[in-house]
């Protein structure tokens, strides 16, 4: 399996935290690019990601990943 590749630094802004598997339904929002990172574990077991998210101030079709 080939995974995608991870976006320019410059194009995605890291939200501050560690988020559940179950809270990142709670982070998304349309029209937008995300990268989730896995970032190991919470001391319940349950597994962290970190996010990034495109920032809401790009011009429209600057820096967008088809």
């Amino acid at each position: 399996m080939t995974l995608p590749p991870i976006p320019p630094s410059d194009l995605l802004k890291r939200l501050p935290g560690y988020y559940r598997r179950w809270e990142l339904t709670e982070l998304v929002m349309p029209d937008r690019y995300y990268f989730f990172e896995a970032a190991g574990q919470h001391e319940d077991g349950e597994d962290l990601f970190a996010v990034y998210i495109q920032p809401a101030d790009l011009a429209p079709g600057e820096g967008r990943l088809q």
